[in-house]
């Protein structure tokens, strides 16, 4: 597609059949970055969240334009033989919000709108679901310059929500050159990751049922090698630093081998290979 002036992210293709990937189908998408961290999200599982990156490539050859976008719901069914649970997952995406910070009339404030407009849905199974994306969303659209690369059996074979938005966060950053680690607050990355409020507070449970896993799996599933280590600001951690570096060839073989493999077991299968990453994570603390 041909992307409006001073867009880098829209003129980046559509690479195989990433749409069809419940149907087997694979390739990869470009997600505007500024959609992969966005607050808001607690509430969405991985479904939802893969739902709407399913919504984003369905639309990508004329999402800049305001228009109302169709996709036969077969599509968006996954595993379900049924296709009753995409109306909550619709409903719990036009519920999510963009934060952006503005300033007007001199003052600061936060500008905020939905992800999701109006949308149709045929009772039938066999239906399409009609949909459109906000105003905001897309002159975020048409103004993004950075993006994250997504491969869609990558994106399928995460096992939670935690793992597929770190993998997310790590693929914006991977084709960065020159830069391989980014410290985040740790209240940011937990915001970042969907981790619902009150949930997993203590820096031991955010890392043992959140951070390890998804660390984990990441490192095992996609194209980079991923770590994270604490930081603490006196004997508190305030921050996190996350590090991602590209695979050599035999490590992505055996990432490609691990995403063809039934998610069955597939904790087990990873098990040998964090213990590098628990270390770093209990250990290796860095001060500020």
């Amino acid at each position: 597609m041909s992307g409006p002036m001073g867009s880098r992210t829209v003129n980046q293709p559509i690479v195989g059949q990433p749409l069809l990937a419940y149907e087997g189908g694979d390739g990869s998408f470009p997600k505007p970055g500024e959609l992969i961290e966005i607050r808001g999200g607690e509430a969405l599982t991985q479904y939802d969240r893969t739902v709407f990156n399913l919504l984003i490539v369905n639309a990508w050859e004329t999402i800049t334009e305001k228009k109302e976008h169709v996709i036969a719901k077969r599509l968006l069914r996954g595993n379900h033989d049924s296709t009753d649970r995409i109306n909550e997952t619709i409903d719990r995406l036009r519920s999510v919000q963009i934060e952006m910070r503005q300033t007007r009339d001199g003052k600061p404030g936060w500008y905020r709108d939905y992800i999701l407009g109006p949308r149709f849905t045929h009772d039938d199974p066999d239906g399409n679901l009609y949909y459109r994306f906000t105003d905001t969303v897309i002159e975020i659209i048409t103004k993004s310059d950075h993006w994250g690369r997504l491969q869609a059996q990558v994106m399928l074979a995460m096992t939670s929500k935690y793992s597929q938005a770190l993998y997310e966060i790590v693929q914006k950053r991977a084709g960065l050159r020159g830069r391989f680690t980014e410290t985040f607050e740790l209240e940011a990355l937990r915001a970042a990751l969907g981790v619902p409020k009150g949930k997993m507070e203590r820096w031991q449970d955010f890392r043992r049922f959140c951070l390890e896993p998804a660390v984990a799996e990441v490192d095992a599933l996609s194209s980079c090698h991923v770590q994270v280590s604490p930081v603490k600001k006196g004997r508190a951690i305030t921050h996190v630093e996350l590090r991602w570096f590209p695979k050599e060839e035999d490590a992505l073989k055996e990432a490609a081998a691990e995403v063809k493999r039934h998610k069955v077991g597939r904790k087990a299968r990873i098990a040998k290979k964090v213990d590098a990453v628990q270390l770093d994570l209990l250990g290796d603390e860095k001060k500020t």
